[in-house]
């Protein structure tokens, strides 16, 4: 029987090897649709999203902080791509516990990031 994740926070430890490039401990949000789809037409899963499908992601922080209006952003630009397919959104993107050079807890700021064109991957730099 497998464990439900329920209201839970996901945590990517940098010790873990398909994390070991954070700087620290980051929770991780799922970004993807429903699972099993398909395109009717192509067969191509549509279940990651493009990149073309977001300028700003906003994530929810109630499964750590239990508070409906802490939320993080960032450029979508910017999210972990798709090992494969450069096109699509990384299922799992990680989020800093707290505001920094890539999430901020300020809307306005992730809009003026937006704007400004720059480009940047998440902790990659």
């Amino acid at each position: 029987m497998q464990r439900q994740e329920r209201h839970v926070p996901k945590i990517a430890q940098s010790r873990n090897k398909a994390w070991s490039f954070l700087p620290r401990a980051m929770y991780l949000v799922e970004t993807q649709r429903t699972r099993g789809g398909k395109n009717s037409k192509t067969g191509e899963k549509t279940r990651p999203y493009a990149f073309d499908e977001f300028d700003i992601l906003a994530v929810s922080l109630h499964p750590s902080t239990k508070n409906w209006a802490h939320f993080l952003y960032t450029v979508g630009a910017w999210l972990l791509p798709t090992k494969g397919n450069p096109n699509c959104l990384q299922v799992f993107q990680p989020v800093a516990q707290q505001p920094d050079e890539y999430w901020t807890d300020d809307f306005l700021e992730s809009v003026k990031w937006f704007r400004s064109g720059l480009r940047r991957q998440l902790y990659k730099e």
